[in-house]
């Protein structure tokens, strides 16, 4: 079962994607990952040491781009770290509005030049004020996160609600214009074999009688016409105006 939610989080990605700087201790990311996925969403917590002079893991910046929040845990070592720098770059690269949890006025703090301060300039952030910076995140935190995915989610819906509509107006459209081609196409069958149908008919009707003053063969043959003759008058056959 864990294999199929592992592999579930791969194929569609995640709710939070959490950043923040392994120097600055772990614990208060661990806390605020059990705590968001203990209400349900799927949260992907980094493990992995970055070393000096490594690029930012393929996998990683990809489950960065599929991550519908990215979470940036804002401590000393994290307004240094190039790593948690990179992760809020491909974030912002794909669209994504970081959030920042800025511990104890960290980030506001910070110089302006920061390259962090800077990247997350007007965007969302939230206060946490704590005796301990590595300690658990208060119930506030974790409720504002549940909030800003709720606000997303609404906004995603409204505009998948807007593309349904739309769809279905495009499908509805393109069915009423090809019924109008189907029936045109139709009418002018209908008209033209209507008319074909009236000419020959007059003509066979003319050819007849003309025999019939011609010679003894034709006045046999112009019997026929008698029985053509109870047929309805090609001329009384409404084929109607001409659709093309």
């Amino acid at each position: 079962m864990h294999g199929l939610h592992d592999l579930a989080d791969l194929l569609f990605g995640f709710d939070y994607f959490i950043s923040y700087a392994h120097a600055d201790g772990r614990r208060y990311a661990a806390e605020l990952s059990r705590r968001l996925e203990a209400l349900g969403f799927s949260v992907f917590l980094d493990e992995r040491v970055y070393v000096a002079g490594d690029d930012l893991h393929s996998a990683t910046r990809r489950r960065i781009r599929m991550s519908k929040k990215l979470v940036v845990v804002v401590r000393d070592h994290a307004l240094a770290s190039e790593w948690v720098g990179k992760e809020v770059e491909v974030a912002l690269a794909r669209g994504r509005v970081p959030i920042a949890i800025d511990i104890n006025d960290t980030l506001a703090r910070a110089p302006a030049d920061n390259p962090l301060r800077q990247a997350l300039r007007d965007k969302i952030f939230i206060a946490e004020t704590l005796d301990d910076p590595d300690g658990e995140p208060g119930d506030e935190v974790i409720m504002k996160l549940a909030r800003s995915f709720e606000a997303t989610r609404q906004q995603t819906l409204r505009v998948r609600a807007l593309a349904s509509a739309s769809i279905v107006f495009a499908t509805v459209a393109l069915l009423a214009l090809w019924q109008y081609r189907e029936a045109r196409t139709n009418a002018i069958e209908f008209y033209t074999l209507c008319v074909q149908t009236r000419s020959q008919v007059t003509a066979g009707i003319a050819k007849l009688q003309n025999l019939g003053r011609q010679s003894e063969f034709g006045r046999l043959v112009a019997g026929i016409a008698e029985k053509v003759a109870a047929l309805p008058d090609p001329k009384s056959l409404e084929c109607g105006e001409d659709p093309r």
